[in-house]
């Protein structure tokens, strides 16, 4: 059986997309699966085992279906060719990227091999009661997909504990300041930091303040994703706020502290083993205090 999921999102959105990923593969064990999406993020899902195969989601076969014309008026085609990718040679079809009644679907009905088709809504309500992955099994409850198990815990009591102090939004983040005294905190008591920068936060620091956190610590900028994710399953515990890296140091299976600064945890919490997610009222007054957890979390078994 060949499964076929396309979703456009960012880093985040995408990794909260490993519960039905892996549900997916419980539900159908020798079924191949392949996610269509930014090229980078489905060359990760694949390096993650969510999935086995990959497509580019900007791709321009795929990008001219969004777009309506005369095949939307005429009775259906032979498929013509270039209208067909790859990926949409398949048995189920699931988008992320359609309601099911827009050229998207007019497209992929007329183009696709497959025999069933299911639409859904990645991006849940603010009043949901529930996680973003919930949302996304009750509106494919057709599939009957078990409950998903976690991915299994990573414990590196030892290793270097990772920072990434930034995130898409400024309002989402915690003060690096806070960030950089935390980090300090842990080298005084022993234990071995490193920072990550994405390129948000490259952006928004000046090089003073970069050669501040490269005097104390060691910094990666700009690591691509697979390098991201080799550092993460490396490491004792990661810290971050509500972002794409901390979405995917929880699915690496580390133990991860989240700070939620106004984002909903409700909703969008990272999926993993071993999350502690941090809200405004939570966050310990003094980041000394929250270097002391940060150590017990690594130490736990």
């Amino acid at each position: 059986m060949n499964i076929t999921l396309v979703h456009a999102g960012a880093l985040g959105d995408t990794l909260l997309l490993a519960p039905l990923l892996r549900g997916l593969q419980q539900r159908w064990p020798d079924a191949t699966r392949t996610v269509v999406t930014r090229h980078s993020f489905g060359r990760l899902l694949v390096e993650m085992n969510l999935a086995e195969h990959a497509a580019d989601g900007d791709d321009p076969i795929h990008a001219s279906w969004f777009a309506a014309d005369s095949l939307s008026l005429a009775p259906p085609p032979v498929p013509r060719p270039g209208r067909s990718p790859a990926w949409s040679r398949c048995d189920l079809l699931i988008s992320a990227v359609s309601n099911g009644r827009d050229s998207w679907a007019d497209h992929a009905r007329r183009f696709s091999t497959a025999r069933r088709f299911l639409f859904f809504n990645p991006l849940p309500p603010s009043d949901f009661p529930g996680h973003v992955s919930e949302y996304h099994r009750r509106q494919l409850a057709a599939l009957n997909l078990p409950e998903p198990a976690l991915p299994p815990a990573r414990l590196n009591p030892g290793a270097t504990v990772v920072i990434h102090p930034g995130g898409g939004a400024q309002e989402k983040c915690w003060s690096l300041e806070n960030f950089i005294q935390v980090g300090r905190e842990l080298l005084a008591v022993g234990r071995r930091v490193e920072f990550v920068l994405g390129e948000a936060e490259i952006e928004r620091l000046d090089a003073a303040q970069v050669s501040l956190l490269a005097r104390d610590f060691r910094v990666h900028q700009t690591p691509g994703l697979g390098e991201l994710a080799k550092l993460f399953r490396q490491a004792a515990v990661y810290l971050g706020n509500d972002s794409g890296p901390t979405h995917l140091a929880g699915v690496t299976g580390i133990p991860t502290v989240a700070i939620f600064i106004s984002s909903n945890a409700r909703l969008w919490r990272p999926i993993g083993p071993r999350i502690w997610v941090l809200l405004p009222g939570r966050i310990p007054p003094a980041p000394g205090e929250l270097a002391r957890r940060v150590c017990r979390l690594a130490e736990a078994r």
